[in-house]
């Protein structure tokens, strides 16, 4: 192992190797720490994880108090309800959260959404949160392997999220700690490029928690960095490193050192130490994939009346970009099929050859590259065509302007709006529910 330096927490959120913007953000303020995910996309996704992690750093306890955190994170989500209302950002923004407060020889969890909280104990990593997530519910109801998830076509779709509805739930977990634990609190553009396994042992690799969160960002990034990568590491020990809140509620979070890089190790200017996001009008993270929250009451549906009306309005506003017949298209709707329906349909054909692009690239599109609107596909488009030299662009295919979901035309900006919130079960690893 390498030698230790004496910082007890490091935090990196990278933007990754195929989003065109980051819409994470994190906080560490000790003994507070927070990941946040955005969802819906450019002028949306970053600026509900923002609201979200300023929020929770002005309503958290200063001490471990599950409900008191529960709290803090159901206020992050009344103040995303009230930004969209207000016109801060777009309509259908949300955020997942992972939250933990340190401290007393314990640590509490706070937790909405697929962002994950791990603890490396005597060399052993256990995942500590649950997922809420379509593919996590299959898993737990034993449709779905943990394998097979990872390659699901709906694997980033999830089922409980901040900023989606009002009587948000929020999981709370609570574990003992010893010296010489590890925290680590994580986006899913990590746990999506890494298993479990991978990430234990880049954990136990180095005492170093800044060189242990740059190796965590890098493997995901070597691993084909398909979403935004957001690291929080903690290490319990020394009293010192765990700090101590600064006073001034709503102040200034002094302790917060979280970096922000393009996917190369470079690091972002221009951020706003406070909450991780850009500077300015406390409003702004990174850029994620496209990813509407959707629940059970989807697949229901569908499996009710086949590609209903409930469907057929998300896929509408949705938007990929993906391979078909060896070339490039963009599409309106969502990859796979919902129970046997497909609910696609092609925006534009172009001429680029995917054999050319390179493999992870290839990977990713095989299974649909989400995007947020229809603007950011044709750009991604442009970008694969871009690659692999000047081409022909061929006239749009497929659908004419006229059946398109509700007559909508082709070329026009499509948010990701569909938010249909849903209480999955509660995770069953020692969780309760805040108040």
């Amino acid at each position: 192992m390498t030698a230790r330096s004496q910082k007890s927490y490091a935090a990196l959120t990278d933007i990754g190797q195929a989003r065109p913007h980051n819409e994470d953000s994190i906080l560490t303020y000790p003994p507070l720490y927070v990941v946040a995910d955005g969802l819906g996309g450019h002028d949306a996704g970053e600026v509900a994880s923002s609201i979200a992690v300023a929020t929770i750093r002005d309503h958290a306890p200063g001490h471990a108090d599950a409900p008191a955190l529960a709290r803090a994170v159901r206020a992050a989500n009344r103040a995303i309800i009230r930004a969209t209302a207000e016109g801060i950002g777009r309509s259908g923004m949300g955020t997942t959260i992972t939250a933990v407060i340190v401290g007393d020889g314990r640590a509490v969890l706070a937790q909405v959404g697929d962002s994950r909280a791990y603890l490396l104990h005597n060399s052993e990593l256990m995942r500590i949160t649950e997922d809420h997530s379509m593919v996590a519910d299959l898993i737990r109801s034993g449709q779905l392997t943990e394998a097979e998830s990872r390659v699901h076509p709906n694997r980033s779709v999830i089922t409980r999220a901040l900023g989606t509805e009002a009587d948000l739930e929020v999981d709370t977990y609570e574990i003992g700690l010893e010296d010489g634990n590890r925290l680590l609190l994580c986006s899913d553009g990590l746990t999506s490029m890494l298993v479990d396994e991978e990430i234990a042992g880049i954990l136990r690799g180095s005492e170093d928690p800044e060189e242990t969160a740059q190796s965590l960002v890098w493997a995901a990034n070597d691993a084909g960095g398909t979403d935004n990568i957001s690291v929080v590491v903690i290490d319990i020990g020394r009293e010192e490193q765990l700090g101590r809140r600064q006073s001034g509620r709503g102040g200034r979070a002094h302790g917060c050192t979280g970096r922000h890089t393009d996917g190369h190790g470079r690091t972002d200017a221009g951020r706003d130490e406070r909450t991780g996001g850009p500077a300015g009008a406390g409003a702004t993270g990174r850029g994620r994939r496209w990813l509407a929250v959707l629940g059970w009451t989807l697949a229901l549906a569908l499996a009710v009346s086949g590609a209903g009306g409930l469907a057929y309005s998300h896929a509408r506003r949705s938007v990929f970009v993906a391979e078909d017949q060896g070339v490039v298209v963009v599409y309106r709707g969502v990859p796979g099929e919902f129970a046997g329906h497909s609910l696609k349909w092609e925006l534009k054909r172009t001429q680029t050859p995917v054999a050319s692009l390179p493999p992870s690239i290839q990977r990713q599109l095989a299974d649909g590259v989400r995007v947020s609107n229809a603007e950011e596909a044709f750009g991604l488009a442009k970008k694969y065509q871009d690659m692999v030299g000047p081409e022909s662009e061929v006239p749009l295919s497929g659908s004419s302007p006229g059946s398109l979901p509700y007559g909508s035309s082709v070329g026009e900006s499509y948010d990701s709006k569909g938010s249909l919130p849903y209480d999955s079960p509660t995770g069953s690893a020692k969780p309760g529910q805040g108040e």
